[in-house]
Formats: structure tokens, C-alpha cells, sequence
């Protein structure tokens, strides 16, 4: 492992490549100034800035890549770092976060894309058998979830889905059950942080039957 200051950093790209383009293994050169700052150089002679720490709470190591001498600049890619630093020290992975919003634009914020998305990532766990992910696309979010498929996640209120509840009033086990793969495509949503925790709404049998109940009590009152 080498190491260089921050001052003469800029100036040895040429000659990292010259030293280290006959070399058959990835080098890694250390900031001083930067603790977990590192530039990586590859047998070919590519460079890339990463940051290498251990998020607060314990676990193994995190390697975050930021980028290459061709897209980012020395001052950019430590500015990258001192992000990677803070989210690390706040218990957060910068790796699943980058993940998390490339699933984002990559499959939309609807109720049904990321639905779909939960369900097939549960048959690759094979948590679902084939059968079973096949009910819950046709049967359980195509059927009972349809007035609420196009809607995008973030704006499904408690409110929402409590009429949503109350049309299904007749069939209150498919409802139920309906209800229960709702909850869980939010939870899944919530961990690739496509929602914010504080606006998830009430979505559970316990949390959804006292707030259907006021809401009768509501209608009743101004009828």
C-alpha cells in the first residue's frame, strides 16, 4: 500500500500508470488526509477513487467506487468520500443506497412495478414458489389491489386505502389477505428506501380496523 499527501496527488497519475501498468494485480494508494480515501489502480493502468469504512454499527467493510480519473476530478471524488464517511458513521450503506435508487428509476414508483418487482425477488429466493407468485400477481394485486395498481406508492394514504378496504367488505378474507400483501410490498419498498418511513401509512389488520372504525363513526355523524 502506498500513500501520498494531498498536496501532490494530481501530478502522479502518469507516472502510477507507467509503475503500475506491467503489474498483474490492482494497487491501492492511501490518502493521508482522507482516512478510508484510496485510489485504486488496475493491471491496465485504469484509476478509480473508492471509499473503503465500516458502517457505525458493525458489520464488514464497505468498498464504495466513485468513479474513474475520466468522469471525476481529485476534489470531486473526495467530496464523494466525505458523503460515503457521513452516511457510514449514521449506520447507513452507501452501496445499498446507490442500489436502492437505481431500482427506483429503473422500475417506477407504482404500486404495481414495485409489486411485480417484490414478488420476482421473492421467487429468485425462491421465498414464493412459481404457483404461489402467480396468485399473488393475478389474483391478489391485479384483482383485489387493481384500484390502487397505477397510483404511486409514496401518495397511498391510510385514507386510501381504507375505502380501499371498505369495498371489499364483502369478501373479508381476500380482503385480509389483500391487505397483508400490501403490507409487505411496503416493507419491501421501505427497505430500498423508495418511501419515507414517517409517511408509510397504517397498513396492518391492527392499525387499519380502529381507523375504520372512526371513519364510520365520521360518515355517520354528518349523514
Amino acid at each position: 500500500m502506498l500513500y501520498i499527501n494531498d498536496s501532490r496527488k494530481s501530478k502522479y497519475y502518469s507516472q502510477i500508470n507507467r509503475l503500475f501498468r506491467v503489474k498483474t494485480q490492482p494497487y491501492f494508494i492511501k490518502s493521508i488526509n482522507y482516512p478510508g480515501f484510496r485510489i485504486k489502480v488496475n493491471p491496465k493502468g485504469r484509476i478509480s477513487f473508492i471509499t473503503y469504512g465500516r458502517i457505525h454499527f458493525g458489520g464488514n467493510p464497505r468498498t464504495i467506487t466513485h468513479g474513474t480519473t475520466k468522469s471525476l476530478s481529485v476534489d470531486e471524488a473526495i467530496s464523494k468520500h466525505i458523503q460515503c464517511i457521513r452516511l457510514l458513521e449514521q449506520g447507513k450503506d452507501p452501496n445499498l443506497m446507490k442500489k436502492s435508487k437505481n431500482k427506483q428509476y429503473s422500475m417506477g414508483l407504482s404500486l404495481e412495478n414495485i409489486a411485480m418487482q417484490f414478488i420476482f425477488d421473492k421467487e429468485q429466493k425462491r421465498e414464493y414458489s412459481k404457483n404461489y407468485a402467480d396468485q399473488c400477481k393475478t389474483y391478489l394485486l391485479k384483482n383485489k389491489l387493481q384500484p390502487l395498481l397505477n397510483k404511486n406508492i409514496n401518495q397511498i394514504s391510510t385514507e386510501l386505502i381504507i375505502e380501499w378496504y371498505k369495498s371489499l367488505e364483502e369478501t373479508p378474507t381476500a380482503a385480509n389477505n389483500a391487505l397483508q400483501f400490501l403490507s409487505s410490498v411496503f416493507s419491501y419498498a421501505q427497505t430500498l428506501n423508495l418511501i419515507d418511513k414517517k409517511l408509510k401509512p397504517c397498513i396492518s389488520n391492527t392499525q387499519i380496523k380502529p381507523n375504520l372504525s372512526s371513519h364510520k363513526e365520521r360518515s355517520t355523524n354528518r349523514s
